[in-house]
C-alpha cells in the first residue's frame, strides 16, 4: 500500500472517531476533552510505563492527524468499553463501529479483533445489516400473537424483556425480528441488542449497566437455558416487565410479572407457511394447491410439514429443502414422503445431522447421562406423556432435580395452564422436531442397541398402560378439566403401543383395543382417532380370520356413530357387517359386544323397541360380562317404557326409590343412565297432566344422584353430563314460568337460571348432530312456557 493510502486511511478514522465524540459529548453533556481522557485510560489498561501512556491530547489530536496502525485496534476497544460504561445508545455505537472496522481493516491488511472479556454479558454487539443479512431476515416471521403483545408494550414507558430460548429457536428469532420491523423506513438498519446472560453469573457491573440501559428505550435480556432471579431490582428500577418463555420453567411465580408463554419452542403455523413460501417457494406451491380433488391432503400435508419442522426458521429451511429434493429430483410422491420418518432417509441424515450441530448438541451436553435416557424413551413412545409414565419408562421414581434440568434445558414443558399446577395427571410434552432429532441421534449411537432399547421401551410401555386399564388409574387419566392424556396425547401414546402390539403380538393387540374401547367410547371429543384404531383392528382381524375379533370390531365401529349422532353412517355400516355377517355364516353369539350394538342400533337409529327386545330376550347371558349385564337390563328397561302405553305411576316411584337407596358403584355409567331416563320421565310426567311438585321433586333428587355418578365415573361422561345439564334447564324453566303466573317475586340470581344450564349442555355435547340437537332442545324448552301457559289459563277459566 502507498503512504498516500495509508495517510488517507489514517485520517478517515481519526474523522471515525472524532464523529464519534462528538454525538458522545451531545449525549451525556461532557466536553470533548474529557471524553478523550475517559477513552486514553482505557486505552493506557493497566500501563505502567509513564512514557509508553497515551495522553488525552494525542487522543483528541486524532481528528487532525489521523490514528496510527498500532493503536487502530485499541482505539476501538476502548470506544466499545467507553459506551458501555456511559450508556451512549447503541445505535451510535453501532454505526461507528460499522465504518471504522471496515477502514481499519483495509489500514491493517487483516480484521479486526474486538475484545470483550471484560464484558461476559455481551455476546454480539450490534451492527449494521449487511444486504445479505437483510435478505434473511425478510424471510422470518413474527407470530400475530406476539407482535400484538409486544406492541402493547413498547407503548410503556420503561421496558424490560426477558427471553427463554435458545439463540436460534423460534421465540427469540421472532423477538429479534419484530425489533428489526420497528426499525422499517430508517436509512440504517440495525440488528437489536440483547444481554445474553446464559450460564453467567449476574455481577454488579451487570446490575449497574442495566440501571443505565433501563434509562433508554428498551432492555432485552436473553436468559436462555438458565433461571433468571434478579426481579426485584427490575422492581425497584420501575421497569415494566414481560417474559416471554416456551414454558414456566425458570421463571419465578412470586415475581408478578406479565408472561406470555409460547405452547411451542416455535412460531405458528402461518408463520411456517410464510417462511416456507421465502425458503423453498417451489415445495409451497405444491403443498398450496387448492384443487378440490388435492386440498385436504394438501392441507394434512402442511400440518405434517408443521409438525416435522416445529416452525424453527432453520428447520423450515433446511427440512422444506430435503422435502423438494425428494420429490423433485428423486420423484417420491410428497403423500410417501411426509409419511416416511425422513431422518432415516439417506438424504435425510445430512439434514437431520446439520440440524443437530445446530439446534441439539449444545442443550443435550447441558445434561446427564440419567436425563438423556429419560428423553430417549419418550422419544421412543410419542412427544407427550403422563409424568408417571415418564418414569415408569425408565424404572425410576420422581426425582425433581432431573425433571427440573430437562426443564431448564429448553427440551420438555409441563402439561396444564402453569408449572406444578394441580391438575390429577400432569404430563410432560417433547416438541416433535426435537423427538425425531433424538432418534436420529439413537440411531447413530453405536454404544446402544437400538433395536433392543426401542423393544424393551415399548414392553415397559405395554405394562404401564395394561396396569392403567386394570385399575383406575385409566380413569384418572380421563378425568379433569386440565387432564393432559384426554387433548389428544393419549392417542399419541396408545397408537405407538398398538402399532408395536400388531407387529409384534397380535392377541395383545385384540386385548388392549378390547379394553380401551368402553374409554374410548364414551369420550366426547372428536371420535376421528378412536375410528381409526377399530378400522384397523378390524382390518387385521379379517387378514387373520378371528370370526369373533371381526364382529366386535364392527360393533364398537357401528357404536361409535351411534353415539355422536352419525345415524346415516351406522346404518351404512349396520348393513355392511350384516352382509359380512351372512356372506362368511359367522355367529353373533362369539361376540356380545355386537348384539348389544344391535340393540342400539334399533334403539336410537331404528327406533324399533320391539325388535331390540327381541334381540335381548336371544342373548345368553352367560357371555355378559357384569357391566354388559347392567347394559342389557337397562336397554330391556328402555323397551318396556317405550312400548308401554302410558306410564305407570306407581312403578316409576318405586323405581325411583330403588334407584335412590341403591346403587351399582363398579357398573355408575349404567346408573347414571338409569337416572337420566328416569329424571326424563318424571319431567314428562309433569307435563302431561298431574303439574304435581312431587314430579319434580323426585326429578331433582334423582339428578343430583345423578350428579354424584358423574363426578365419581371412571369412563369419560361428556355425553351424559348435556343430559343432565339439559333435565336441569327443564326444571328450571318449569319453576320459573310456575313463579311468573303465579305472582312470586324472582329474584335476580333466579331469573332466567334455565338458560345457564342449557349454556353448559351445549357446552358438553360434543356430538356431530349438535346443531339439530340444539334446535330440538330450544324447542323443547319453549313448549314448557306454551304448556305451562295453558294450564294457568285452564285453572282461571275454572
Amino acid at each position: 500500500m502507498r503512504k498516500r493510502e495509508k495517510e488517507n486511511l489514517r485520517i478517515q478514522l481519526g474523522e471515525r472517531f472524532y464523529d464519534y465524540v462528538e454525538k458522545c459529548r451531545k449525549f451525556l453533556g461532557w466536553n470533548q476533552n474529557k471524553i478523550c481522557e475517559e477513552i486514553a485510560n482505557s486505552m493506557n489498561g493497566e500501563e505502567t510505563d509513564s512514557k509508553k501512556k497515551i495522553k488525552t491530547n494525542t487522543i483528541y489530536q486524532y481528528k487532525q492527524k489521523g490514528v496510527s496502525g498500532k493503536q487502530a485496534e485499541n482505539l476501538l476497544n476502548a470506544c466499545i468499553e467507553f459506551h458501555i460504561t456511559y450508556h451512549v445508545p447503541r445505535i451510535e455505537l453501532s454505526q461507528f463501529v460499522t465504518e471504522y472496522k471496515e477502514i481499519a481493516r483495509k489500514l491493517l491488511k487483516r480484521e479486526v479483533n474486538i475484545d470483550t472479556s471484560g464484558l461476559p454479558y455481551v455476546v454480539e454487539y450490534s451492527h449494521e445489516l449487511s444486504e445479505e443479512e437483510k435478505e434473511e431476515w425478510d424471510r422470518v416471521v413474527c407470530p400475530d400473537k406476539l407482535r400484538k403483545k409486544l406492541d402493547d408494550f413498547f407503548k410503556k414507558e420503561s421496558k424490560c424483556m426477558i427471553i427463554q430460548g435458545t439463540r436460534k429457536s423460534g421465540i427469540t428469532v421472532s423477538v429479534e425480528k419484530y425489533l428489526l420491523d420497528k426499525q422499517k423506513g430508517q436509512e440504517t438498519i440495525i440488528i437489536p441488542y440483547i444481554y445474553d446472560i446464559e450460564q453467567m453469573e449476574y455481577s454488579n457491573t451487570m446490575e449497574q449497566q442495566l440501571r443505565k440501559d433501563l434509562q433508554g428505550d428498551y432492555v432485552v435480556i436473553r436468559i436462555g437455558y438458565g433461571k433468571f432471579d434478579h426481579y426485584d431490582f427490575l422492581k425497584n428500577a420501575k421497569a415494566k416487565i414481560l417474559i416471554l418463555s416456551h414454558s414456566m420453567a425458570g421463571i419465578d411465580a412470586s415475581a408478578e410479572v406479565e408472561t406470555l408463554v409460547f405452547n411451542d419452542l416455535t412460531n405458528n403455523m402461518q408463520c411456517t407457511r410464510q417462511m416456507l413460501e421465502e425458503y423453498v417457494p417451489e415445495l409451497d406451491k405444491i403443498l398450496n394447491k387448492e384443487n378440490s380433488e388435492t386440498k385436504e391432503t394438501m392441507e394434512i400435508a402442511l400440518n405434517k410439514f408443521h409438525d416435522i419442522t416445529g416452525g424453527i426458521p432453520i428447520a423450515v429451511k433446511k427440512i422444506g429443502e430435503l422435502i423438494w429434493k425428494l420429490y423433485h429430483v428423486d420423484g417420491i410422491g410428497m403423500e410417501q414422503i411426509l409419511k416416511e420418518t425422513l431422518w432415516k432417509n439417506e438424504k435425510g441424515k445430512e439434514t437431520y445431522q446439520y440440524l443437530w450441530n445446530e439446534l441439539m448438541e449444545d442443550m443435550w451436553n447441558r445434561i446427564g447421562e440419567t436425563e438423556r435416557k429419560v428423553l430417549e424413551r419418550i422419544a421412543c413412545i410419542a412427544t407427550s406423556v403422563s409424568k408417571k409414565m415418564m418414569w415408569s419408562l425408565n424404572n425410576m421414581n420422581p426425582d425433581g432435580n432431573i425433571m427440573d434440568n430437562m426443564l431448564h434445558n429448553l427440551f420438555l414443558m409441563e402439561g396444564g395452564k402453569t408449572r406444578n399446577s394441580d391438575a390429577p395427571y400432569p404430563g410432560v410434552r417433547l416438541f416433535p422436531l426435537m423427538r425425531n432429532l433424538i432418534l436420529y441421534k439413537l440411531s447413530t449411537d453405536v454404544a446402544i442397541d437400538e433395536e433392543k432399547f426401542y423393544k424393551e421401551t415399548m414392553e415397559r410401555a405395554i405394562r404401564y398402560l395394561e396396569e392403567a386399564l386394570d385399575s383406575n388409574e385409566m380413569a384418572g387419566i380421563y378425568k379433569g378439566k386440565m387432564c393432559f392424556l384426554d387433548r389428544e396425547g393419549e392417542f399419541q401414546v396408545v397408537k405407538s403401543i398398538l402399532e408395536f402390539c400388531c407387529e409384534d403380538n397380535i392377541e395383545k393387540y385384540m386385548m388392549l383395543t378390547m379394553k380401551l374401547e368402553p374409554y374410548f367410547s364414551l369420550r366426547g371429543k372428536d371420535g376421528k382417532y378412536v375410528r381409526e384404531i377399530y378400522e384397523n383392528r378390524l382390518r387385521v382381524a379379517r387378514d387373520n380370520n378371528f370370526n369373533r375379533d371381526v364382529l366386535t370390531s364392527y360393533g364398537y365401529i357401528i357404536n361409535q356413530r351411534i353415539l355422536r349422532g352419525e345415524n346415516n353412517l351406522a346404518e351404512n355400516d349396520f348393513h355392511v357387517s350384516l352382509a359380512y355377517v351372512n356372506r362368511y355364516k359367522l355367529k353373533e353369539a362369539l361376540s356380545p359386544a355386537y348384539l348389544l350394538m344391535k340393540v342400539k342400533y334399533n334403539i336410537y337409529i331404528g327406533q324399533d323397541y320391539g325388535m331390540a327386545e327381541k334381540i335381548l330376550q336371544q342373548i345368553p347371558k352367560v357371555i355378559l360380562s357384569n357391566l354388559q349385564k347392567a347394559e342389557a337390563e337397562f336397554y330391556s328397561w328402555i323397551c318396556q317404557w317405550k312400548l308401554s302405553q302410558e306410564i305407570d305411576i306407581e312403578k316409576l316411584k318405586n323405581k325411583i326409590d330403588i334407584y335412590l337407596t341403591e346403587g351399582d358403584v363398579d357398573n355408575n355409567i349404567i346408573e347414571i343412565q338409569y337416572g337420566l331416563a328416569l329424571a326424563e320421565l318424571c319431567i314428562e310426567q309433569y307435563l302431561k297432566d298431574t303439574h304435581t311438585d312431587a314430579e319434580l321433586g323426585a326429578a331433582e333428587s334423582v339428578l343430583r344422584k345423578v350428579e354424584a355418578y358423574i363426578n365419581a365415573c371412571r369412563y369419560p361422561v361428556a355425553f351424559q353430563q348435556s343430559c343432565y345439564y339439559f333435565n336441569r334447564a327443564c326444571i328450571a324453566k318449569i319453576q320459573e314460568e310456575e313463579r311468573k303466573f303465579n305472582g312470586v317475586c324472582i329474584v335476580e340470581i333466579q331469573k332466567e337460571e334455565w338458560r345457564l344450564f342449557m349454556n353448559k349442555a351445549q357446552r358438553a355435547y360434543k356430538r356431530t348432530d349438535r346443531g339439530i340437537w340444539k334446535k330440538q332442545k330450544e324447542e323443547y324448552l319453549n313448549n314448557i312456557e306454551k304448556i305451562i301457559g295453558e294450564k294457568w289459563k285452564n285453572m282461571g277459566n275454572n
